[in-house]
């Protein structure tokens, strides 16, 4: 928390934008719990967001210690999902690199 909020102080302009800046960090004039962006993300990365959720759980090794699971089986579904995860996330970083020449558009 304080390291953030150096970060601040040595990145603004002067200090009245510092401290601005820090009371929007903590909800100081904020219009409420959501707005249209809110919504907007949570359209949009909606099963981004419950597959985050899904795997902060340890569901894989609760089912790596009931008894009807192969061992075999488990480590095949648990290197297909890290595989998955990896593509999914070498996407993301492919596209948000992604920067084309700006006076092409003109």
């Amino acid at each position: 928390l304080f390291v953030m909020l150096g970060w601040v102080l040595f990145r603004a302009n002067n200090v009245t934008d510092a401290f601005r800046y820090i009371g929007v960090m903590f909800g100081v004039g904020s219009s409420g719990l959501y707005d249209s962006s809110f919504l907007m993300y949570i359209s949009n990365f909606k099963f981004y967001i419950i597959a985050g959720v899904l795997a902060s759980f340890p569901i894989l090794k609760k089912i790596k210690t009931c008894k009807w699971v192969n061992i075999k089986i488990y480590h095949i579904i648990s290197a297909v999902c890290l595989t998955v995860m990896f593509i999914v996330s070498l996407s993301f970083m492919i596209k948000g690199s992604y920067n084309p020449f700006i006076y092409f558009n003109f």
